[in-house]
């Protein structure tokens, strides 16, 4: 089966289309939910020390450390230190799996540390701040933990960090206003072809290299709000092409974090662009997913 990527924002803003809202959004529910929990349907890249999930938008990794039984005698001891152990490793591998995440383009977490110590300290503060996950483990002579650090979090992710180091706006939430004067949403799905390297904070560029959405503008510090990248199958594609509510986006991987609309009608392209545009204007919350 050919493999084509597939990204879907919910919700985009085209009032003039008539659809079933209703109908939209319990498809990407059951997406979403099903994805969380059925690692086939998870978008990662696995590095050396440690793994992104983008679908559940976190770094993952394992803390390893030998019982030293030789210097502390009494077992329980031994284990404790061992663990000790354990979770240092971990905060090694998360700071290192971290480094490895681009941010924008070629940009990574490491170039950014690297350019700023304040950078990299918040970066340690955070890491510092992770979350283990389940109880330690001792298998044989060896302590084992399993720590996760979120990528998007209000005061406790890694996107923080890097959208204040990037001077990049805070989303702004839209004005509140009568129910009747606020557009109708509409889900837009990005159809990639070919494959996609994930980044914290993609751009999408028209057929002429402009920026026609930086996602970087539409993370939301207070609530961390990003876009979900997901794996969904063929027939699910398929359902979406058929709903009148999703409109399909040709896409190319123009660089690495970089997508180009690719659509050889300028007329259509032009749609897509404001599609786009009203996404930022209002600021709403994104859903991607990706086919794979």
């Amino acid at each position: 089966m050919k493999s084509v990527k597939w990204f879907v924002l919910l919700p985009a803003l085209l009032p003039t289309l008539l659809f079933s809202q209703e109908k939209a959004v319990s498809i990407f529910e059951q997406i979403v939910r099903q994805a969380v929990n059925d690692t086939a349907r998870q978008v990662v890249t696995r590095q050396d020390n440690g793994v992104v999930n983008w679908t559940l938008q976190y770094v993952t990794v394992t803390g390893r450390s030998v019982l030293d039984t030789a210097s502390y005698k009494i077992a329980g001891q031994a284990e404790l230190m061992a663990i000790q152990g354990a979770k240092t490793d971990a905060y090694r591998n998360l700071l290192e799996t971290s480094k490895g995440i681009r941010v924008v383009s070629e940009t990574t977490v490491r170039d950014m540390i690297t350019q700023d110590d304040f950078i990299y300290s918040r970066v340690e503060g955070v890491i510092r701040n992770a979350e283990m996950t389940g109880e330690p483990v001792i298998r044989g002579n060896i302590a084992e933990v399993a720590f996760r650090l979120p990528v998007y979090k209000p005061n406790a992710g890694l996107a923080d960090i890097m959208q204040e180091a990037l001077d990049i706006p805070a989303l702004k939430s839209s004005g509140a206003g009568e129910p009747d004067d606020q557009p109708t949403p509409v889900m837009a799905a990005l159809n990639i072809q070919g494959g996609y390297n994930p980044t914290m904070f993609p751009s999408i560029l028209d057929e002429s290299g402009n920026v026609v959405l930086d996602l970087s503008t539409l993370y939301n510090a207070n609530n961390g709000m990003f876009p979900r990248i997901l794996n969904i199958s063929s027939d699910i594609a398929s359902l979406l092409q058929q709903d009148k509510a999703v409109n399909m986006i040709n896409m190319i991987q123009d660089a690495d974090g970089t997508l180009r609309i690719d659509a050889p009608d300028a007329g259509k392209a032009g749609q897509w662009i404001e599609v786009l545009k009203k996404v930022k204007n209002i600021g709403s919350e994104i859903l991607l997913l990706t086919k794979k």
